[in-house]
């Protein structure tokens, strides 16, 4: 079992010609933590619905997609931007502390140098407008060129509009401009066709693509990437397999199978057997919690059936009537507190009369039922 960042380092990828030692091992322990990632978050997807909250969570979506950009920048800027190339260095220098942009890189578009500004959105976000505008604002007055911004959105949710404009009493002050990329709506098979397989780890989140065109991208990202660069690509394709809505439930198992039985993934695990039962025990403590859980709603419920039936049997002996009891039986249905029903059980005791008894069951009846059975006892 993986239990500690030591033995996280004892996980190893084949090695590359050409790599020193110390970079090898930083490479190792930065692809086995998201492998970790993969197998704890997503191989088990099918076992775990994503909760509101999950959707919320980006940052492990919108880190990886970055992560495979600066890697792949040079061979990503012309697909993301017709016309474009980079030019020297693939990050340009940024003060993070006054500018917290998620890529920024010198390119040539056309005959002109420019910075392309990249920003991955995983969900909805209001201020997104105001942060592009920053952005291309603050890149433009560092840099002294022009930017072209772009907002690629991962998954679908609502998103923002360009312009944006900044106006007063009906004057335009200032305005930003930039491009918005809603994956969801983008054909995947282009990119299939021409094997741009910079590409694939997107395929996942594009529009309706198939089974057959997804097995395909693993196969091609299988032979084109040495072991090590595939896993580290076919991690956060896992990822987005696990969070898009554009492939049926059925389908991701069909591609999720797919992806366990990559050459480079399973390469991987053979030479890290720890990463595969650590995944595997976290989908036992899954379980057995889950067994638990049931076991103790179980034990509750049937508290509570049990305590429901002796509140029944004490108005049925101190009060033997059919319509009051059938009224008890409808308030009670409703009621999910054990000590509730205890005290009402103490209120079935002590009752004078069975007028008390509807006026402390009326409280837990609906305003239509309530009128239903005082008008048939009227009859």
């Amino acid at each position: 079992m993986i239990s500690s960042l030591q033995s996280i380092k004892q996980l190893t990828f084949p090695p590359k010609e050409g790599i020193t030692s110390v970079t090898a091992l930083q490479m190792n322990v930065t692809y086995a933590i998201l492998l970790l990632f993969y197998i704890i978050n997503v191989k088990q997807w099918g076992k775990i619905a994503v909760t509101d909250s999950a959707k919320k969570d980006s940052q492990p979506y919108d880190s990886l997609v970055k992560h495979l950009f600066r890697s792949e920048a040079r061979k990503i800027v012309p697909l993301l931007l017709q016309g474009a190339e980079l030019v020297g260095d693939v990050n340009i220098e940024i003060d993070r502390s006054t500018l917290r942009v998620d890529l920024a890189l010198k390119i040539r578009y056309l005959t002109e140098l420019a910075i392309l500004h990249f920003e991955a959105q995983s969900g909805e976000d209001e201020d997104m407008e105001k942060r592009m505008s920053i952005y291309n604002a603050g890149l433009h007055s560092t840099y002294g060129l022009p930017v072209i911004s772009i907002l690629l959105y991962l998954f679908e949710c609502d998103t923002v509009k360009s312009p944006y404009h900044v106006t007063c009493a009906a004057r335009k002050c200032s305005s930003c401009y930039y491009d918005v990329i809603r994956l969801w709506e983008m054909d995947p098979q282009p990119y299939i066709d021409r094997h741009a397989v910079e590409f694939y780890v997107l395929l996942p989140g594009m529009k309706d693509p198939s089974v057959a065109l997804l097995k395909r991208a693993i196969k091609e990202i299988d032979e084109y990437y040495s072991p090590r660069q595939a896993v580290e690509r076919l991690i956060p394709f896992g990822v987005m397999l696990n969070r898009t809505t554009t492939i049926s439930e059925s389908n991701k198992q069909k591609i999720q199978e797919a992806l366990e039985m990559s050459t480079s993934y399973q390469q991987f695990i053979q030479q890290n057997p720890d990463v595969e039962r650590f995944g595997q025990q976290r989908e036992m403590e899954g379980k057995i919690k889950g067994k638990i859980e049931g076991k103790i709603e179980g034990k509750i419920e049937g508290k509570i059936e049990s305590k429901v039936d002796s509140i029944l049997k004490i108005l049925n002996i101190r009060f033997p009537n059919d319509m009051l009891i059938d009224l008890a039986k409808q308030a009670l249905g409703s009621i999910h507190d054990i000590e509730i029903l205890g005290q009402l059980e103490l209120e079935a005791l002590r009752s004078p009369d069975e007028q008390d008894v509807h006026k402390w069951l009326g409280k837990y009846l609906s305003h239509n039922e309530t009128e239903s059975n005082m008008e048939g006892e009227e009859e």
